[in-house]
Order: C-alpha cells, then structure tokens, then sequence
C-alpha cells in the first residue's frame, strides 16, 4: 500500500511540474503581452492571462494524469491494465474511475483551482503589491496540494 502511495505520488509531482512549467511559462509571457492591452491592474487581464495558461496545463496534466500517473501502480499486480484504461481497473483494492467519469470531475476542479488561482494572484497583487508572477508561484504551490487530495480522492480513484 505505501508502495502504491508513494510512486503514485511521484508520478504526480513529475506530471505537476510539467503541467506547471507550461502554465507558469504562459501565464508569465501573457501577464506582460496583455498589459499593453488591458492596463496594469486589471482582474480580467489576470483572469484572461490564468485562463488560457491554465487550459493548455490543464489539457497536459490531465492526459498525463490518466496514462502515467492514477492507473495501477507496477509494484502491485492486483489490477488489469494500465494507461488510463477506459473500463473500471482495480489498482490494490481501489477502483479507478474510467475517462467518462473522470474527465467531467477533472474539468470541474480544474475550474475551480483556475478561478482560486486567479483570485489569490489579483488579491496578492493588488491588496498586498505582491508582483504577480511571484504571487502565481505562491498561490499555486499552495494549490498543489488541494489539487493532489481531490485528483486522488475523487476525480481518478474511486474509494473500495
């Protein structure tokens, strides 16, 4: 079982950091591109700028999510295929949800997390002078964590 939890968790922060490095990438060069056309301290820059990062991270991560990262584990034998396979696998006793049910769930929290990142980069920014692609790096390190919990407990595995 700590096997599982571990490589599981691993897999993860490698697919993060991926994910992360084309979310941070974009959101940088998109805050700067679009405060020429929408003013320096503007939310719907910030939300716009969040939002198109954040779907191309989104798009990675999930996919990567599926295929390498909850499917079963290869330190357990318990389970039947693996790559996000698109019928119920059993990975150590725990079922995993197959894309139809996972991608709506992915969609909702990656929504939810997009719009917290949005809102705590606009406050850090603007009611604390925090820069914002500092303030992004912060909120979303914080994130990360939610982000995991719920992947792990809702969106992907489906508790036995």
């Amino acid at each position: 079982m700590k096997c599982r939890a571990c490589h599981r968790f691993a897999r993860f922060v490698a697919s993060s950091l991926v994910s992360t490095a084309v979310d941070q990438t974009m959101a940088f060069v998109l805050f700067q591109s679009l405060e020429t056309l929408m003013g320096d301290v503007s939310y719907p820059r910030v939300l716009l700028a969040t939002f198109i990062a954040r779907v191309s991270a989104i798009t990675l991560n999930y996919l990567i999510n599926l295929r390498f990262v909850f499917v079963e584990d290869p330190c357990l034998r318990e389970g039947e295929g693996a790559g996000g396979a698109t019928a119920e696998v059993t990975a150590g006793g725990t079922a995993l949800r197959d894309q139809r049910e996972s991608l709506p769930r992915f969609l909702v929290l990656a929504s939810t997390i997009m719009l917290l990142s949005s809102i705590g980069v606009y406050a850090a920014h603007v009611y604390m002078g925090v820069d914002e692609s500092m303030a992004k790096l912060v909120v979303d390190f914080l994130l990360f964590f939610v982000n995991y919990t719920v992947q792990r407990t809702w969106v992907f595995v489906r508790p036995a």
